[in-house]
């Protein structure tokens, strides 16, 4: 009997050792289950043979790092039973979303579709389920602001109205307070030069948008920047190739203005900390600095041909009883701040007014709008117009008694025509913005006749 009772305890110690290991054995299999068998290498990411090299040199140490190992174990276990809890509620959310669709109260919202994501990253529109089209950001512009497709000018006269100005665009005044600050600025500079195709510079680039990053697209090859940058469409190039790109948009025929930044970020920063009730704008202060044209390049290192290049304004007073007229001519070479002005009487059919447009094949003829021209004159402007010359307009002439050597005021004086073709060309370069470069220099050279050898010699001198 005391021999069967002392084998009792023994054997139930037995069974609880039995029991114990493999309940453990149990655990660690769930563990290795939970973390995919990653977990003695998350614990401890030392190879075998180092861990017990390490534990030889003591046993207290060996113990020490058993129970870290333990901590971590429980740490890592606690850290992925949240983890997988999470995914359980967020595979469950999404499943109730597809079918009941309720409003969520509680928890993260459910992970976006990674498709969706990258269609909206680079500017795609997603369709929905209806067949409709999420919308950019740029056709929400178009759509919110009709003036920019249904164009009209500031007299609201449409595009195919005989008397539609193409420099100036209508703005509603409820849509234009809508806008940005930056849109504000960028629309009241455009409004005024509709037909100019507009290089905004911001940072270190020139930008192009709405209308003029279209052109932008078409004839220079740039790509449309993604993201629905300013909300409006928008294409840009460095300032290190905006002389190369500004050639390019000149020989296609456009009017190119340049858009600079007039204050320096010191400046901007100083302005918007100030106490005027004026200065808070939060956008760096711009100002349209220049506009060229095919007749007013002075770089002309990227441009395809390197010949002269002449704006020719031309006047005329007609006699009403012959048709003869005396005609006053103005031509200028902007890249050399060089002005020709003359007077001449010509014949009905206008022989040597087109005898002068063949020599001196301006890029640009100036003619002012308010002003009569006669049939011949017109058909004249049509021909050239065909042959790839520009034919501006101006409204009204300037002063030409301001900034002239005293012999050119005197001339001007006498030779009515010729003074009122040097005003219609200075009003043309103040338009350009840049008046006083040219007129500034006193660079004037009259031409009184223009017939015969002495036609010849005014070319050599231009030469």
């Amino acid at each position: 009997m005391q021999c069967n009772q002392r084998r009792a305890p023994l054997a139930c110690r037995f069974c609880i050792l039995r029991i114990s290991g493999i309940l453990l054995a149990l655990n660690m299999r769930r563990k290795l289950r939970v973390t995919g068998g990653r977990v003695s290498q998350r614990i401890s990411p030392n190879p075998p043979g180092s861990f017990i090299a390490r534990n030889r040199t003591g046993k207290g140490e060996g113990r020490k790092r058993k129970r870290i190992v333990e901590d971590e174990e429980d740490d890592l276990e606690d850290h992925l039973e949240n983890q997988e809890q999470r995914s359980s509620q967020y595979e469950s959310q999404t499943r109730q979303d597809l079918t009941t669709e309720p409003k969520q109260k509680h928890g993260h919202p459910p992970l976006p579709d990674r498709s969706t994501i990258r269609e909206k990253l680079l500017g795609l529109s997603q369709c929905t389920e209806d067949g409709n089209a999420d919308e950019t950001p740029e056709q929400l512009w178009t759509k919110k602001n009709p003036w920019t497709t249904n164009v009209r000018d500031a007299e609201r006269r449409r595009e195919d109205h005989p008397e539609y100005d193409p420099s100036s665009l209508y703005i509603p005044a409820v849509p234009f307070e809508k806008l940005t600050p930056f849109q504000k600025q960028f629309w009241n500079i455009k409004k005024e030069h509709f037909d100019v195709i507009l290089m905004f510079k911001k940072g270190k680039f020139y930008e192009m948008y709405d209308r003029d990053a279209d052109i932008g697209a078409s004839v220079l090859n740039l790509n449309y920047t993604g993201g629905g940058r300013v909300d409006m469409r928008c294409v840009g190039v460095p300032e290190q190739a905006f002389a190369k790109h500004l050639a390019r948009l000149v020989e296609a025929g456009y009017k190119v203005g340049r858009v600079e930044q007039t204050e320096t970020t010191n400046a901007a920063k100083k302005r918007r900390n100030s106490h005027e009730p004026t200065a808070k704008s939060q956008i760096c202060q711009r100002a349209l600095v220049r506009i060229v044209t095919k007749g007013t390049v002075i770089d002309t290192n990227n441009l395809s041909s390197h010949q002269q290049r002449y704006v020719l304004a031309v006047e005329e007073l007609v006699e009403k009883d012959t048709n003869l007229a005396t005609v006053g001519v103005c031509y200028v070479d902007a890249s050399e701040n060089a002005v020709y002005v003359g007077e001449f009487e010509d014949d009905e059919r206008r022989t040597w007014l087109e005898t002068l447009m063949v020599l001196l094949r301006p890029k640009e003829i100036v003619i002012n709008c308010m002003g009569v021209m006669s049939t011949v004159f017109q058909q004249i402007t049509s021909y050239q117009r065909s042959q790839g010359i520009t034919l501006m307009k101006t409204a009204g002439t300037l002063d030409t008694n301001v900034d002239l050597p005293r012999y050119v005021k005197e001339y001007l004086a006498e030779h009515k025509s010729a003074e009122a073709a040097m005003g219609v060309c200075r009003k043309y370069f103040q338009y350009l913005r840049i008046e006083n470069e040219v007129f500034s220099m006193g660079n004037v050279k009259i031409q009184s006749v223009v017939r015969g050898i002495q036609l010849q010699d005014m070319d050599a001198d231009k030469k």
